[in-house]
């Protein structure tokens, strides 16, 4: 089993949508696929649910004193092959509750070791901060992706992300940066192409792509639909995100040579 975590510290670069997406591409592959939504928001969630879950069904449950690594907290989705950990909005209230009791920022990674066997991949998508629920998918993961857009303020939340990874590693944990895609790119706005050029930089070799900002994918997300789910599949956001999972898996050693 191998966990990502999809992350960065600033808001509003495409986690979510970058997540999700690759879940379902990953799944259509044949991978079993689990999507964990860490994000109080709850927008991955709501790509495959129409109202919230019970607290006892969601990550929440994690987060209580009655934590056991055994609870039943994943859910099938309409996908085939991806399944779901739905988040919760009153995650948020639980920061300082769940902080009375031991490990903590260890219950992700708990649940998980209990679960290897059934899944090959684990994507979490992460809020945009480095709160509990990050550190716990951060400790849980074995990669770390980082959506940001060609803007300094995205790139600002990735250089707080990568120190809280070096620290993270320093202290022994196996946590390695997959690499950075560039997202909502519009190359006729100036500064994004001069800050996509420092991207580049920035992720030297480890740059696993581009996608461009296309009404397509706000469509999808207003509709909750994955990408690959619309008609048409062969347009650039579907190809971009498609070229994306490539890259991914050819990173973490995991074939897409599949039906």
């Amino acid at each position: 089993m191998i966990v990502i975590s999809v992350a960065n510290q600033k808001g509003g670069v495409g986690k979510t949508t970058t997540c999700v997406n690759l879940a379902g591409i990953f799944a259509h592959k044949g991978l079993r696929v689990l999507l964990i939504d860490a994000d109080p928001q709850c927008n991955a969630t709501s790509f495959f649910a129409e109202k919230p879950f019970e607290p006892s069904l969601s990550l929440s449950a994690l987060f209580e004193s009655s934590f056991s690594p055994k609870m039943n907290l994943v859910h099938p989705t309409r996908i085939n092959n991806l399944s779901i950990i739905p988040g919760g909005f009153h995650l948020a209230g639980t920061v300082s509750f769940v902080s009375q009791y031991l490990e903590p920022h260890a219950r992700i990674q708990r649940f998980l070791e209990n679960n290897k066997d059934h899944f090959d991949i684990v994507l979490i998508d992460c809020p945009p901060d480095i709160g509990i629920f990050t550190l716990n998918a951060l400790r849980a993961s074995r990669w770390v992706l980082v959506p940001v857009q060609a803007k300094r303020m995205a790139l600002d939340g990735f250089t707080l992300l990568k120190h809280h990874i070096d620290l993270m590693r320093s202290f022994g944990f196996s946590l390695e940066l997959l690499g950075g895609v560039t997202t909502q790119y519009d190359a006729r706005i100036k500064s994004q192409k001069e800050w996509q050029a420092h991207a580049l930089t920035v992720f030297d070799k480890c740059h696993l792509g581009v996608v461009h900002q296309a009404s397509e994918i706000a469509a999808a997300c207003d509709r909750g639909e994955l990408l690959w789910e619309q008609t048409v599949k062969k347009g650039r956001p579907f190809t971009e995100h498609l070229h994306l999972a490539r890259e991914v898996a050819s990173r973490i050693g995991v074939s897409l040579e599949r039906p």
